[in-house]
């Protein structure tokens, strides 16, 4: 009789605890949800349009030619003639070698066409003589309707030979006499060479030898500038870069002043690296020799599409 009681109430505890916890589970699932957290959200500008952007560029000025004058043949400086900043006309004297050992040589040179020449003539003079011998000795004498060698055929064939080998013996000889003149020649430019001289008027922006300096072929020794004019060298983003062609007015600003200029190239390919496109332009304005070499080297900011004078 207790046993049943005491499962009873067991039975009852454990219906009342489901009824408990099915309540519980429907007044959860009934509960409004949680808010959401709010999401932060910031605005961002859009990139400027292309027509928004820095109309000019950083750029650097330029000489359109610049050349490092070197020796064709090794030797000892003997004169420096020029310092750094002076004016040269073309074809000036720059520096000079020693030039001893090649006058030297160019003597022995000369002494040695000459003897070859010599031998050449002497040559010439049997050459005719021999062959003036082969004409007699290949003559005949008319007897009656016979006709009779001067000289035996042995004699006329001699002859003959002797004017081949007297041909072939001027042939060496003069063969030899013009490799004489043709080293002659060579000497003769070496010794040139032993002057260096600037290829064009410019300004002199190096020197990098002195007398006594040991130099060989190729050694640079003379720095010269063009002084003609001067150019710009600027990059655009490749997205510009269709807007600027060959023949475009570019301005130029340095300091205070405003330059013109007109492009002359535009590079056919963008650099990868910063994925902009070179482009080169000249000066429209004349500057002075000597401030070409002050003036290489400065950046400028340039604008493309514009005169100076103009308004934008």
């Amino acid at each position: 009789m207790i046993g049943r009681r005491v499962i009873l109430g067991v039975g009852l505890f454990v219906v009342a605890a489901a009824i408990f916890w099915t309540v519980v589970l429907l007044v959860i699932d009934r509960s409004p949800p949680a808010p959401a957290a709010a999401i932060e959200v910031q605005a961002v500008e859009a990139p400027p349009a292309i027509d928004e952007l820095d109309r000019d560029f950083a750029g650097v000025l330029f000489s359109p030619s610049a050349v490092e004058v070197a020796p064709t043949v090794e030797g000892r400086v003997a004169t420096v003639a020029v310092k750094v900043g002076d004016v040269v006309e073309a074809d000036a004297v720059l520096a000079t070698l020693d030039d001893r050992m090649h006058k030297d040589q160019l003597a022995v040179a000369e002494a040695g066409r000459r003897a070859a020449s010599a031998e050449a003539g002497r040559a010439s003079v049997e050459l005719v003589q021999a062959r003036d011998r082969r004409d007699r000795r290949a003559g005949v004498v008319k007897v009656g309707d016979e006709a009779i060698a001067v000289v035996s055929a042995e004699e006329a064939s001699d002859a003959k030979l002797t004017a081949r080998a007297a041909g072939a013996r001027a042939a060496a000889a003069g063969a030899a006499a013009g490799e004489q003149a043709a080293r002659v020649r060579a000497l003769k430019t070496a010794l040139a060479e032993t002057q260096l001289r600037a290829p064009f008027a410019g300004v002199v922006a190096t020197v990098y030898v002195g007398p006594g300096s040991f130099v060989r072929p190729g050694m640079p020794a003379v720095r010269v500038v063009d002084t003609r004019a001067l150019s710009v060298r600027f990059a655009v983003p490749e997205e510009r870069a269709s807007a600027v062609g060959a023949g475009q007015g570019l301005a130029v600003r340095l300091d205070e002043r405003t330059l013109a200029a007109r492009v002359t190239a535009v590079a056919p390919e963008v650099e990868p690296a910063s994925r902009t496109v070179f482009i080169e332009g000249a000066l429209d304005v004349d500057v002075d020799a000597a401030k070409i070499v002050a003036l290489a080297g400065r950046v400028v900011r340039v604008e493309p599409g514009v005169t100076p004078g103009t308004s934008r």
